[in-house]
């Protein structure tokens, strides 16, 4: 899958590392999580998909939320997903957290990698 889907690449420039120093990963991606919990709260597919940029929207679920390992890749089919599977296990807002803290990896094609608990 990943040969004929590889994950995209940051474009050069677009952050600069520095400003992602310490805990600003772990920031940034709070300020994210808070979005996506208030779309997921209320049902809001719209608000949901805009939390992923259009081409690089990757969401695994490892075990967490359906029992099996998947991989979403369009804002779409992440908010589909969610609100489905969220709403099937009866997770709230308030019951996704960041777990640890957020690596910002620039040299890598993953922006932030942030792990979630449920």
């Amino acid at each position: 899958m990943m040969a004929q889907r590889p994950l995209p690449k940051l474009v050069p420039g677009l952050v600069d590392p520095e400003s992602m120093a310490g805990e600003q990963a772990t920031i940034q991606a709070c300020a994210v999580l808070e979005k996506l919990s208030a779309a997921i709260a209320n049902g809001d597919f719209k608000a949901l998909e805009q939390c992923f940029y259009t081409e690089q929207a990757y969401w695994r679920d490892q075990v967490a939320l359906t029992y099996h390992i998947r991989t979403f890749r369009t804002p779409g089919a992440v908010a589909s997903s969610l609100l489905e599977t969220t709403k099937l296990r009866k997770i709230t807002a308030e019951g996704i957290r960041v777990d640890g803290s957020a690596a910002f990896l620039p040299m890598t094609p993953v922006f932030v990698r942030i792990g979630l608990t449920f």
